[in-house]
């Protein structure tokens, strides 16, 4: 430019490259400037680059990792969140790139750069967000099961201490309804674990996990209170035999109630037939029922035969009534004393057939009814019944043999 400015001004020459260079010198600023541009370019891409690199760096250590412990786990999803936070500036060079390759064009290296880490972006942020999903998810489901295995454990020792003092009722409230939810729930437990152990990719299970422990656990107690149900049955059982047994022996010391026998046998139907001890006093009470039955059975007998002997009774005093007519009564004397009774006037047929009547009364009554009441009482007082009515007969009988012997005495003197 100095040369040309320094040759003659007359050269034609010189006039053309003057205007050569004159019209160049545009051109000259426009490719300057696009120059600067693409260097800022590249160095805008470059910078994008590594930024992009170390933003990934988290990512491409944990995601390649295996199944590694709980705290580990959550210190990799920490630094993965944080690798992410590092992908929101790199929107803002992004634009700048596609601002640059704009001026840039129609280089379409440029635009090719800018396409390639748009998709290193998009890719990127969408790695981070499957793998912190993913990391989350089995973090939430490892702190799920941890805290569903901890109330199982709470839950566990509260039956442990109900356990320790509780009597037969708590047992049996724990056994049939407490229990079998938490084993229920400790089963559940245990799959959860199992399918952890398949299925997880990244939260690792403990070696000794504690729903294997708290499971095993469970089992135990369940087995421990059955136990001390069982003993405390048969602690009852025994009680309630020795108590039946006491009962049974007074029943065999006296004559009991039918309602006394059936009461018994209700509660020997709750207890175990094959119980040796239970068939024994099933076997005493039944002959103590044998008994009853026996006794009752004489009861009826001797007041059968009671009735019997009173109606014969009855009928020897109808058969030996006689209504006195006025001339059997007593005729007043002097001064108004008795004298004795005078015999009716009786035709000889008459007395004899009375004579008969009083002789037969008197024979069966000294050789027939007296002895069977005798022997009635003798029956009852041997099975110890208590017959109703016979003192009463006996005494009927013996005042009325006496009266008859009295009267056939009588008689005989009138008569004979």
């Amino acid at each position: 430019m100095v040369l040309i400015a320094e040759a003659p001004t007359p050269d034609a020459e010189v006039v053309g490259l003057q205007e050569t260079v004159s019209e160049a010198q545009p051109v000259h600023q426009a490719l300057a400037t696009r120059a600067a541009v693409w260097e800022q370019f590249v160095k805008e891409r470059d910078h994008a680059n590594t930024q992009l690199d170390n933003a990934r760096r988290p990512l491409d250590e944990i995601e390649p990792k295996g199944l590694r412990p709980m705290p580990e786990a959550q210190q990799d999803l920490e630094t993965l969140v944080n690798g992410q936070e590092q992908l929101s500036p790199l929107e803002t060079t992004l634009e700048t790139l596609q601002r640059l390759s704009e001026q840039l064009d129609p280089l379409e290296t440029a635009y090719a750069d800018v396409r390639f880490f748009d998709v290193d972006l998009e890719q990127t942020r969408e790695q981070y967000e499957d793998q912190l999903t993913a990391l989350r998810n089995e973090i939430d489901d490892e702190n799920a099961l941890v805290d569903a295995t901890h109330q199982v454990q709470n839950e566990l020792a509260r039956i442990v201490q109900h356990a320790q003092a509780g009597d037969k009722d708590v047992l049996v409230q724990l056994e049939q309804h407490e229990l079998p939810a938490l084993l229920a729930q400790s089963q559940l437990l245990l799959a959860r674990d199992q399918a952890a152990r398949h299925e997880r990719r990244i939260v690792q299970r403990p070696e000794a996990p504690l729903e294997k422990e708290l499971h095993d656990q469970l089992k135990q107690l369940a087995g421990e209170i059955s136990r001390r149900i069982n003993d405390i049955n048969l602690a009852e059982r025994q009680q309630a035999i020795e108590a039946l047994r006491v009962e049974v022996e007074l029943l065999q010391g006296q004559i009991p109630t039918e309602e006394a026998i059936e009461r018994v046998a209700l509660q020997l139907e709750q207890l175990p037939k094959e119980d040796s001890n239970v068939a024994g006093l099933h076997q005493q009470l039944a002959e103590v029922r044998a008994k009853k039955d026996q006794f009752d059975g004489l009861k009826r007998r001797l007041q059968d035969e009671l009735a019997d002997v009173a109606d014969k009774i009855q009928r020897i005093e109808d058969a030996t009534a006689t209504k006195p007519s006025d001339a059997e009564k007593p005729r007043k004397g002097k001064k108004g004393k008795k004298q004795p009774p005078t015999m009716p006037e009786l035709k000889p047929a008459e007395r004899k057939e009375r004579l008969e009547t009083l002789r037969a009364a008197v024979d069966q009554l000294d050789n027939q009814i007296i002895p069977k009441l005798a022997g009635i009482q003798d029956e009852a007082l041997n099975g110890g019944v208590e017959v109703p009515g016979l003192d009463s007969e006996q005494k009927k009988a013996a005042k009325l043999v006496e009266t008859l012997s009295v009267s056939l005495s009588t008689f005989s003197i009138f008569f004979t």
